[in-house]
């Protein structure tokens, strides 16, 4: 089943609540872009997050651009004040770190800006099994993926309800739907987290005028597949199963525009989801670490 709501449902429950209703894409174009009023996207100096923030400055929107190398955001950002004329403000920010949300949008308030469009985008990933790495870089790898965005929403949220406008993308993962990953230890559970996270405030949030939407990629070319035992396994998969950072992007930014809550990037990420839910974990773990070599050094070296 779709989860997503018609635009013309939203309007009529609006109207028979006496609330106003959302400004359109269309209609923001019409009626001038307020420099205040911006989008905000973490992890932005790469991947999707790049090409989110290229679709969006093409179709008129100013930008907040966040992640911890603004070497790499402020070329971008000179490219696409360039090009379309938008403003764009660079911030440094390592949302692994304990109250960097809240931090991050002090520094949005701060400079005069509201967030109508939060991009929860920051991700990265600890390859190897719980005990390899410490506390804190574990603890680190959930505030990035699933506390801090959970933490940005929390913030930029009570004014998008006040205004009865805004919209809330999540990246997630097809992660989310797999019910251990062995050898990515804490990455499944909390891109579930954030995919439930998004279906719940949907529901209570539902005829506000904001917008709930995660978007569920599987494997996309980036930084993220580019590490030894990723490239291996990628080298394994049929080629039209990796998507590009733009097709990504362009499908999450279609998606929350659409109200659709969860969207999945393709047909096969759909079938895999819910093929994912009805398997057993352990025959699942067991998977992953014959195919993948995740999670077991002592397998992957038996097999070199």
């Amino acid at each position: 089943m779709s989860e997503s709501i018609a635009h013309g449902d939203e309007r009529e429950l609006r109207a028979a609540l006496g609330l106003r209703q959302p400004r359109t894409a269309e209609e923001h174009r019409m009626t001038g872009s307020d420099v205040r009023d911006v989008a905000l996207v973490t992890g932005a100096s790469s991947g999707i997050g790049v090409e989110i923030a290229r679709l969006l400055a093409s179709r008129g929107h100013n930008l907040v651009l966040a992640a911890r190398r603004t070497e790499l955001m402020e070329d971008l950002a000179q490219r696409l004040r360039n090009s379309h004329g938008v403003d764009v403000l660079v911030l440094a920010c390592d949302l692994s770190l304990p109250g960097a949300a809240r931090s991050l949008h002090k520094q949005v308030v701060d400079s005069g800006r509201q967030v109508t469009l939060l991009v929860n985008n920051a991700g990265a990933t600890l390859e190897g099994r719980y005990l390899d790495f410490a506390t804190a870089e574990q603890t680190g790898s959930v505030n990035l993926l699933a506390v801090n965005p959970a933490e940005l929403i929390h913030c930029c949220l009570p004014a998008m309800l006040e205004r009865g406008d805004g919209r809330v993308l999540t990246i997630s993962s097809l992660g989310a739907y797999w019910p251990c990953l062995p050898g990515i230890t804490v990455y499944a559970g909390s891109k579930a987290l954030v995919v439930n996270l998004t279906r719940t405030l949907d529901a209570e949030y539902r005829g506000s005028g904001v917008r709930f939407s995660a978007t569920v990629p599987f494997t996309t070319d980036t930084a993220f597949i580019d590490t030894p035992t990723n490239r291996e396994i990628v080298g394994r998969m049929p080629r039209f199963m990796i998507q590009t950072p733009a097709d990504v992007a362009r499908i999450a930014i279609d998606g929350v525009d659409a109200g659709r809550i969860v969207q999945h990037t393709s047909v096969v990420n759909r079938l895999l989801a819910g093929i994912l839910k009805t398997l057993p974990p352990a025959l699942v773990a067991r998977a992953i670490i014959a195919f993948m070599s995740l999670g077991r050094d002592d397998i992957k070296a038996s097999r070199s």
